[in-house]
């Protein structure tokens, strides 16, 4: 593995490290405006250190590009929640396509239509059938299925 450090911006290794932090004239300042907490607040930050790209003048913090396991996971994760809803929805749009060519296929074929319809004709005259026979035992209940089987019968031909 290459152990030099590399510009983040332009791929350069061309880079220096400027290192920043305490001063004596913060450290003095300090002293002066707050006392001997001024002296420690002069010292924040002493290992701070900025690294500068000779290449392309970028300047950055070392490691702060670095990403931890955790946050390159939960990234992978989004991406392919992202990408599998994508797919999810293309599969879905494909899928009523595909169901309203197939009716459309049903509804242009002639050979279809009629067998469909020779079907409904048929059940509507069993039904017909079964409300004369309850006619006999039962004639309201009788003239209800003969009525709706003469509706199904209607329906055949709309």
């Amino acid at each position: 593995m290459d152990n030099q450090v590399h510009c983040p911006k332009c791929n350069s290794t061309q880079i220096t490290a400027n290192k920043q932090g305490f001063s004596v004239g913060k450290a003095a300042a300090g002293v002066i405006l707050t006392g001997g907490i001024g002296l420690l607040a002069g010292g924040i930050g002493r290992n701070k250190v900025i690294i500068t790209c000779l290449a392309c003048g970028h300047q950055f913090k070392p490691g702060a590009k670095k990403e931890t396991a955790v946050e390159a996971y939960q990234r992978l994760k989004t991406h392919r929640e992202k990408m599998d809803a994508e797919r999810n929805r293309q599969l879905d749009a494909s899928a009523l396509e595909e169901d309203l060519r197939r009716d459309l296929e049903r509804r242009n074929n002639p050979e279809k239509r009629k067998e469909s319809r020779n079907a409904v004709i048929k059940t509507a005259g069993l039904i017909m059938f079964a409300g004369a026979i309850l006619w006999l035992l039962w004639p309201i209940g009788g003239w209800f299925v003969m009525g709706f089987g003469a509706l199904l019968f209607i329906a055949a031909f709309v």
